[in-house]
């Protein structure tokens, strides 16, 4: 059911579908939290946004299952309970007469400001053998060098923070949006302290979080292949690869998958099956508002 009502909210939301939004003909029901909204689910279902790029492709002939485990230590065999934390921090950076990132023109500049963007932070900690990890998706561009020593510099001065995790134990992921004044110019506009800032500020309320919550959790991994979705924006770059490269890349059509379809999801339960967050990997590229 949780990841039903996950999957469901998502899609509603995308479709502008809601219990405030039922299908013609049908009244607006408010919903129990944690319920399934089934009128919303029937707008989805009905919705003829679902046909946009129908037939593009056809399952790939390469397996896109979830990868294989590795093997435990005897401590932690058997194992899969976790604690976990989550948290957000806002990121955004100056705004007004700032470069837009969009086509990469200096001449384009920005003048307002649509949405905030965010540094999402997961810290997990495994209780068998005492490891741990934080990672953070923010909503920015590009991820340097320069942002991640940052960061780490920012958690080794931090002392809830600097026993716990570094270089070592810390992933940083960007979103690659070019919606963000700090893309590619992390150096300006005190871009590069708003973001590592933000991100340390993340970890810390992640860690936080987790704290709260000491009781383990549940992670779950899925992998599939999501189709009709993406594309290669660069196709001629891709016939440049050796033709018996590309000749490994099929799908049922015979033809060539120029782009990964494999969609990657982990999600993070707490006790009762209650959904606490997840993180997706799919390849996509944002548009110049995305």
């Amino acid at each position: 059911m949780t990841r039903l009502l996950i999957s469901g909210l998502l899609s509603a939301a995308l479709l502008g579908c809601s219990a405030d939004s039922p299908s013609p003909g049908q009244s607006a029901r408010a919903s129990t939290p944690g319920e399934l909204d089934l009128e919303a689910r029937q707008c989805v279902l009905d919705s003829p946004a679902r046909a946009v790029g129908a037939g593009l492709d056809a399952p790939s002939l390469a397996s896109s299952n979830t990868p294989p485990d590795g093997q435990p230590g005897a401590a932690c065999r058997g194992r899969s309970d976790f604690q976990f934390g989550t948290a957000l921090h806002d990121v955004t950076g100056v705004i007004a007469d700032t470069a837009s990132p969009a086509w990469v023109n200096p001449q384009q500049v920005f003048s307002a400001l649509h949405s905030r963007v965010y540094a999402r932070a997961y810290v997990i900690a495994s209780p068998c053998n005492g490891k741990r990890l934080a990672f953070v998706s923010i909503d920015t561009g590009l991820m340097s060098s320069t942002l991640r020593n940052a960061v780490l510099a920012e958690i080794a001065a931090d002392d809830s923070l600097a026993s716990l995790y570094n270089g070592n134990n810390v992933m940083l992921s960007v979103t690659h949006t070019h919606s963000d004044p700090n893309t590619g110019l992390v150096g300006g506009n005190n871009g590069l302290a708003v973001i590592a800032g933000g991100t340390v500020a993340a970890i810390r309320k992640a860690q936080q979080n987790l704290q709260a919550h000491p009781a383990t959790g549940r992670l779950s991994l899925s992998s599939g292949e999501l189709l009709n979705t993406n594309i290669n924006r660069s196709k001629p770059a891709f016939l440049n690869n050796p033709p018996e490269e590309r000749a490994a890349f099929l799908n049922t059509r015979a033809e060539e998958v120029q782009v990964d379809k494999a969609m990657h999801q982990l999600e993070f339960y707490r006790e009762g099956d209650l959904a606490a967050g997840l993180i997706n990997w799919f390849g996509v590229h944002p548009t110049v508002i995305g």
